[in-house]
């Protein structure tokens, strides 16, 4: 992990708050008190009982106080850069290669137009926004202009030539080949087709308590304030109140329910039936789609598979544990709570590594070393020859590096 050049003393947190700083580990603990350095060695936090500092390898998170969000009936417009940083602006301009970004607290930082992935004018009008999530969500090899009628958001693909120095109009290449200039102010926002490339030299992610989320490459104190410039090359400036959280994870804990299957999860019964159900994966719920509850305490995260059912992830040998906890949650009402058995096979780039039976008298503790595994594949099998009760939560299931 590149230094991380931050040197923040205890001045820059003593804002008066209701609730203490609080710094999570990779281990699961949880740290109380006032942050009182922040190096790139470490985070050191005051404690009821005497400082304690934690190693930057071992945070997850550093948390300062809530995010509290752009009002509901505030306008604004929000920035996608290539770094994964998202910036809610009160307005942003084109101008030739360049974009200038008038954040909503006042600040106007200028970066170039390459560095900009997406931008949406109307990001507080909820319909419009979902829209917009979707489409960033689809693969396309070209630019696309977007055009609100209404509460719809509207799409052309088409190929971003270059955009006027004054900022009033932009140049394009057309689906037929033709070219044809469009201004601006007609525009709702743009999806650049960029190469994706992961951003190098990423040492957090801080957010502010507007919900701006940047990408931090270095994080430096000037004349008092935070200096935080991003992968991207944005350069923002911030009193210490106005940062919400500095969030360390960057990949070293995963839950499976945020990963991805690599390819389709299979069901196939002892019957012979195969089915495809990519739909039907339970991500933090139940088979009900009740919340994730065992022994009276309540897990936001899970996986929930049905039986016959084998889905398998790719770790990209970047991770060493596999840890979940495996039970078996019935309905509330069910009648037959002594048939569900389900067996749960875990093979590691092919290899089994693990295989036990699952019943509702106990949950099972999982914890498996996955160092340099390419390949996690989970099976849920079952004696029944139908699928109609044995299935398994992996509660709290992820992977760690």
């Amino acid at each position: 992990m590149p230094a991380f050049r931050i040197c923040l003393v205890a001045l820059l947190f003593c804002v008066t708050v209701a609730r203490p700083d609080e710094l999570r580990t990779l281990s699961g603990k949880t740290i109380k008190g006032t942050v009182t350095a922040v190096t790139d060695k470490g985070v050191t936090l005051k404690t009821e009982t005497g400082d304690v500092t934690t190693p930057l390898s071992e945070i997850l998170a550093l948390d300062l106080r809530p995010v509290v969000g752009v009002p509901a009936d505030k306008e604004y417009a929000e920035v996608r850069l290539v770094d994964g940083s998202a910036l809610r602006c009160a307005g942003i301009a084109l101008k030739g290669k360049d974009a200038e970004l008038k954040l909503l607290n006042g600040q106007t930082i200028k970066i170039g137009l390459d560095k900009v992935v997406a931008y949406l004018n109307s990001a507080n009008k909820a319909e419009i926004r979902k829209e917009w999530e979707s489409l960033l969500g689809e693969k396309s090899k070209r630019d696309r202009l977007l055009i609100a009628k209404g509460d719809e958001l509207k799409s052309l693909e088409c190929t971003v030539k270059e955009v006027d120095a004054k900022g009033e109009s932009i140049e394009v290449r057309r689906g037929d080949g033709q070219d044809a200039s469009v201004p601006l102010d007609r525009l709702e926002g743009i999806i650049f087709f960029r190469e994706d490339k992961a951003p190098e030299n990423v040492v957090c992610q801080v957010v502010d308590v507007q919900g701006n989320n940047l990408a931090a490459t270095k994080v430096v104190v000037e004349g008092g304030n935070i200096v935080i410039t991003t992968a991207g090359g944005a350069k923002l400036t911030y009193d210490a109140k106005n940062i919400a959280r500095f969030d360390y994870n960057l990949g070293k804990l995963t839950y499976l329910s945020d990963m991805t299957p690599a390819k389709t999860p299979v069901r196939k019964s002892r019957a012979g039936v195969f089915d495809t159900f990519s739909e039907e994966l339970c991500k933090d719920r139940t088979l009900d789609s009740d919340d994730i509850k065992v022994n009276g305490t309540s897990y936001p995260k899970g996986l929930t598979l049905r039986a016959y059912t084998q889905v398998e992830y790719d770790l990209g040998g970047k991770y060493k544990k596999f840890k979940a906890v495996l039970a078996v949650l019935p309905p509330a009402e069910s009648e037959q709570v002594g048939v569900y058995k389900p067996l749960v096979t875990i093979r590691l780039d092919g290899a089994k590594k693990f295989e036990q039976e699952v019943t509702v008298k106990g949950t099972v503790p999982l914890d498996l070393n996955v160092e340099g595994v390419q390949r996690l594949s989970i099976t849920v099998s079952s004696s029944n020859l139908l699928d109609l009760y044995d299935n398994v939560t992996l509660v709290d299931a992820k992977v760690t590096q």
